[in-house]
């Protein structure tokens, strides 16, 4: 189903979630950040490892153009593009 939410990306750090989630937004795709509570709580894991915890999800429907935007301006900021 297209209406179905699909993680896109996992990310260490709420604000790189919300940016990418802008970054969809401004685009005209539909995006949520989820976990970002457990973030705060919970963000080492064994070891001092980062945990993975915010997850931006956008509709199935959206995927792959959501890819290409985040792939997009990644390549901008880097300077690849």
């Amino acid at each position: 189903m297209d209406d179905k939410l699909v993680t896109l990306e996992e990310f260490n750090a709420l604000f790189e979630a919300e940016f990418a989630k802008s970054d969809l937004e401004a685009n005209g795709i539909k995006a949520v950040v989820v976990g970002e509570m457990l973030g705060g709580a919970y963000p080492y894991t064994t070891f001092g490892a980062r945990r993975s915890v915010v997850e931006l999800k956008v509709f199935a429907a959206d995927v792959d153009k959501a890819k290409e935007i985040l792939t997009s301006q990644q390549n901008t900021e880097s300077g690849e593009g």
